[in-house]
């Protein structure tokens, strides 16, 4: 209790915050008792079978109370970041500035990236293996193009004169649709050099599944940012997430090559050469056709200006 201004005491009222406490507490703490008593019901069946339905039907009615629990607690928390995140003007901006959060994603990508070459670069050597040290030189093309294009963005943005920006991005578009047909031009005569002279060697799962794992992330986080950028009016964010493509499409390439030299049985070499150049063959031209939508979509907005 509390004084007043009278000076008598006012008794106090009861937090909301302890009846769903003590709600939470109940259904948790039952559903953990009613849970055991179906394990041992299920295993020994030392209940009636009246009785034994009781308590699944109890289990399941405390089930549905913890999840709404749960989720309540869940949305408070989302709430709690998102709040934190409000509270700091450069969390704030990353948080509603997709351009912004692009250009702070690619520098730090670029650092991954890096790494991946350096890894492809060193096994190349090791190995003498032509297609990874190919491989370390295309992704070194690649982040290069990507953290210019950035930087570039991050300039733009504080540019005045907005339609010299778009001038500046439309550019920077062509120039990496330009860089993008040649590269892999180049890369295509080398998938037939490497497929035609039989050069990839064996790995070890473990390399194989690394790869793998990578592989499948970049392809799954270059497909959401490419969707994420078609709604965006900007043509350097639209490049820089081509680029992103690019990349996990030229990985799907190195990561069939390896699993192929990795698990293949003897006398299937056919196999795995066939499918090696298909696989290359439609990659090639799949970046090609980007890199020259890249070249078009840049004049035409260009012209159109």
């Amino acid at each position: 209790s509390r004084k007043t201004s009278s000076g008598k005491r006012k008794p106090e009222t009861a937090s909301p915050a302890g009846p769903e406490m003590a709600g939470k507490t109940f259904a948790v703490s039952g559903l953990f008792a009613v849970a055991a008593a179906a394990i041992v019901q299920a295993a020994y069946s030392f209940l009636p079978e009246a009785a034994g339905a009781a308590v699944y039907a109890a289990a399941a009615v405390l089930m549905g109370v913890s999840a709404i629990y749960l989720y309540r607690d869940i949305r408070g928390a989302y709430r709690a970041v998102i709040a934190k995140i409000e509270s700091n003007a450069l969390t704030k901006r990353l948080y509603r500035d997709y351009g912004y959060r692009t250009v702070i994603t690619t520098f730090l990508s670029t650092g991954i990236n890096v790494a991946y070459m350096v890894y492809n670069g060193v096994f190349g050597i090791l190995n003498q293996s032509v297609w990874f040290n190919t491989m370390a030189v295309y992704y070194c093309l690649l982040g290069g193009m990507r953290f210019h294009s950035a930087g570039v963005k991050r300039r733009t943005d504080r540019m005045e004169n907005r339609e010299a920006a778009r001038q500046k991005e439309l550019l920077v578009l062509r120039r990496d649709g330009i860089l993008l047909f040649l590269m892999t031009v180049a890369l295509s005569g080398m998938v037939f050099l490497t497929i035609s002279e039989n050069m990839d060697r064996s790995h070890s799962e473990i390399h194989a599944i690394a790869i793998a794992a990578y592989t499948f992330y970049k392809i799954t986080i270059s497909l959401m940012n490419m969707w994420k950028s078609r709604k965006m009016d900007s043509p350097i964010l639209q490049a820089i997430r081509n680029i992103g493509f690019a990349d996990a499409l030229v990985s799907m390439i190195s990561l069939q090559t390896v699993m192929l030299s990795s698990f293949q049985s003897d006398g299937q070499e056919n196999f795995g050469t066939i499918m090696n150049g298909a696989l290359g063959l439609v990659v090639c031209m799949i970046i090609v056709l980007m890199g020259v939508r890249m070249i078009y979509v840049s004049v035409k907005r260009k012209a159109m200006s």
